[in-house]
């Protein structure tokens, strides 16, 4: 066979960091054809083919629900040979480069359980004896970055509390969360503070956050829903300025431009209770891009966050509780005697 390798390569103008590209922009790449011997070409043409697929099955029956969307179908002659002539490539290696401009209404990449939303460029080279054509594909990456309203970048507040009963005693667990903002900026950070405290029979086994994405596919009229945590933090003292790292490559909430799947993300703050009463705090997060003329944390400092609003005094404060112990630790790590 003529062709030892046939590779597709892309370029990131921004940085090197930057592994996607955002619609509207223009892809360009490189690609490489390695050739052990001379070979007479008739073809070579570039597709960039993007689109979205739905499919699941109905659990207790034999029905498959599924949907699929097209947005993307483009190509790019590389090489013409015209209609009877064709085109004779020594031995070696040819470089071609190429350049494509996205439209600007794609939507994200996106891969879900039930659904994705996918892009690829393929290379077709089609030789002028017949024999078999030799096709290579790369997937790239999409994503949308809207600019956030500016009070998603606002801290939120949560509260909550629950009683709880024992056989001989009763007690509430009460939790104050606060997180730096409800804009989830991929590749950024969320500051969260938070407090516990627990005068109730009861234990607590577990705290964490978490980055939560619910998605929702469509199809025929039917709906199958997924929840999926992306990123979570787990411990179990001092919630102070703790970072719950967004991860980078996010599709945008709501995910515009695609009608078959919807993207939500919540933030959710979870203190696991010993039995099954976990006393749970969420919040919508947005997903996106920071408004134009934004400032970032590290410009305009940190600003650390007040708690003394809803700290109840150091005697009330025990987190594992039951009473049988003589010293207790809340969430921020300070120490309380209890005799």
């Amino acid at each position: 066979m003529s062709v030892e390798d046939l590779i597709l390569h892309f370029e990131y103008d921004e940085n090197r960091e930057k592994q996607f590209y955002i619609p509207g922009e223009t892809i360009r790449g490189t690609i490489l054809l390695h050739l052990r011997m001379g070979l007479r070409v008739r073809s070579m043409s570039l597709l960039i083919l993007g689109g979205a697929a739905v499919s699941w099955e109905v659990q207790g029956k034999v029905k498959m629900y599924s949907a699929r969307e097209e947005y993307l179908q483009g190509s790019k002659l590389l090489l013409d040979s015209g209609v009877e002539d064709s085109l004779l490539m020594d031995r070696g290696v040819h470089e071609f480069t190429f350049q494509y401009l996205l439209p600007t209404n794609l939507p994200s990449s996106f891969a879900g359980v039930y659904g994705s939303v996918t892009y690829v460029a393929k290379v077709v080279l089609e030789p002028e004896d017949g024999s078999a054509t030799t096709i290579t594909s790369e997937p790239f990456m999409v994503l949308r970055r809207p600019p956030l309203p500016p009070h998603t970048f606002s801290d939120w507040e949560m509260k909550k509390s629950k009683s709880l009963f024992g056989l001989c005693t009763t007690g509430q667990i009460k939790l104050y969360c606060r997180i730096s903002r409800t804009a989830a900026i991929p590749g950024e950070v969320i500051y969260v503070n938070a407090e516990v405290s627990n005068w109730s029979p009861r234990g607590i086994t577990l705290i964490q956050a978490a980055v939560i994405m619910e998605s929702t596919y469509h199809a025929r009229n039917t709906d199958s829903k997924n929840n999926k945590i992306v990123f979570r933090q787990i411990l179990n003292k001092r919630w102070r300025n703790v970072q719950l790292a967004v991860p980078p490559y996010l599709a945008d909430s709501g995910l515009e431009e695609c009608s078959i799947i919807d993207v939500k993300y919540l933030f959710e703050f979870r203190v696991q209770i010993e039995g099954r009463d976990d006393l749970v705090v969420q919040t919508p997060l947005y997903v996106g891009g920071h408004p134009i003329g934004y400032m970032n944390e590290s410009a305009r400092g940190y600003r650390r966050m007040d708690l003394d609003g809803f700290s109840l005094a150091n005697n009330e404060l025990p987190w594992y509780g039951g009473g049988m112990g003589t010293m207790s630790e809340t969430v921020d790590g300070d120490f309380f005697d209890l005799r």
